[in-house]
Parts: C-alpha cells; structure tokens; sequence
C-alpha cells in the first residue's frame, strides 16, 4: 500500500497538483509522517498549496532541507516536536548567514536529540543550542566556539581542519575524519584533553601524527590509506596515541608493521 501511494505521489506532483494535494488531505496527512526531504526545486510548486490545512509535522523524526526559501519551512520550525531525531541542512550556496539559519529554524534546532549534519558552505554567525552535542559538517569548519559540542564528524575538509579543533570544540569526545584532505607536518602538536574515541577513514598515520589525546580509549582506522614510505610508521602513531583499550585497523598489514604494533602492547 505505502510503495502504491509513493507511485501514486511521484505520478500526480508531475500532472496535477490538484490531486496531489486532495491525495495528501486525505491519505496522508502532515501528523502521520516520518521522515521529509525538502529541495529548492519543488518550492514554486508547494508556493501554490494550502498547505496548513494538512496539519504539522508532530511526529517527524528525519529532516533534510536544501534551502530556507520554503514555504513549508516555517510551518516545519512551528510544528517540529520531540519525536525529530535527525536534521540535515545541505544549502549548496557558496554562503549560509547563520543567524538566518539559528532564526529559522530555532524550534527544530532545540528538539535535537541526535547529529546535526550541516552543509559544505561556511557559516558565518551560527550559534546553536546546548542540546545540540554531535555534529557532522562536510567541508571547513564552522568558525565559532562550541563548548557543548562532544561528538564530531568531519568530511572532505580543508587542512587547516585538525589545527582549529581545540578552539572551536575543546571538550571533544569524540572525533570521526573522513579523507581530511592532505595535510603538511605542523611544527605543533593539536591537543584534544578530553578525546577518547577516535575514528578515521581514508587517512594517513602522516596527516594524523600532531593529534594528542591523553584520555584516548579507542582508535579505528577504517579504509585507512597505507603509504609503504610513509613518514610516521603505524607502529609509531600507535605509540603516540596510545588507545587505552581499543585498537582496530581495516587495512591489509605487512610483517613488519605487525611485528611493530605487537611490540607496543608489551610496553
């Protein structure tokens, strides 16, 4: 029956809008959804819908928008409860004003309970609620501070990443990379007090060997970039970091490296 309605959907929103909104009155009204995607190229049409008759979304728990320029976002902000357990905003503009962004949508950002994903543009003047403590960004950080933030994923980021972590989130706990793009030795070392799971995709031991973290327990090195000439040996970044209980690495290893990580759990 749902696929049936979800043929039916597609079918109507391309002919007749007419219908479509009748099927929605009836069928599907907004309180019975679960999940919504919103793109920018369906917002002229919804622009031409009476749409608050079709209720709110009180009992939506996934969230994706592309735009703030959508008739239905301010009835999304105004109806949103607690029931939302993700929200992802993906803006493909080369800026986002994050007051605008923190004014829009303030009520879904205070039901957050899980990762906030934000997209590959900067934000300038973003603040965001205690409530919000994981944090997925595509592209360069957000320049602001955010103490509450705990979880923190990062992708396809710029190498000026990892050198702003301690000021932008100095209580992290834990810290996912993902193909960080190559990054030179910094003379410095980065100093996370508060880390203690660490996990990193498509990475070399090279890009991460300035980390310090203290109270590390965990360290995942998944689809992890293998340099047979690399600057900082495994054995050596695994050292360094000294995971207190976990290891795990999903790449092939050679003897010696074997040899080298088996050398550092006997110290």
């Amino acid at each position: 029956m749902l696929s049936s309605l979800r043929r039916t959907l597609v079918s109507v929103f391309h002919t007749d809008l007419k219908e479509l909104y009748t099927i929605l009155e009836r069928a599907a009204p907004f309180s019975a959804w679960k999940t919504l995607t919103i793109t920018s190229c369906c917002q002229a049409r919804l622009a031409q819908m009476p749409l608050h008759p079709l209720g709110r979304f009180t009992n939506l728990e996934a969230l994706s928008l592309d735009t703030l320029d959508n008739p239905l976002v301010p009835i999304l902000n105004n109806s949103i409860t607690n029931s939302l357990k993700w929200f992802q905003y993906s803006s493909q503009s080369c800026t986002v004003d994050g007051e605008q962004f923190t004014l829009a949508l303030s009520n879904i950002l205070s039901r957050m309970k899980n990762q906030l994903c934000l997209p590959n543009s900067p934000m300038t003047g973003l603040q965001l609620p205690p409530n919000v403590t994981d944090l997925r960004v595509i592209g360069d950080i957000i320049s602001a501070e955010f103490p509450h933030i705990l979880a923190l994923t990062i992708m396809l980021s710029s190498p000026s990443t990892l050198s702003a972590l301690p000021i932008y989130f100095p209580n992290l706990q834990k810290l996912t990379l993902i193909e960080i793009y190559p990054m030179p030795s910094l003379s410095y070392s980065v100093v996370l007090p508060h880390l203690e799971s660490l996990t990193v995709h498509y990475m070399t031991c090279t890009s991460l060997k300035a980390l310090v973290a203290p109270q590390l327990q965990g360290l995942f090195m998944l689809e992890q970039k293998m340099e047979p000439l690399e600057a900082t040996p495994l054995p050596l970044l695994f050292s360094q970091l000294a995971p207190q209980k976990e290891f795990s690495i999903n790449s092939p290893l050679s003897i010696t490296t074997l040899k080298g990580l088996l050398s550092c759990y006997g110290k």
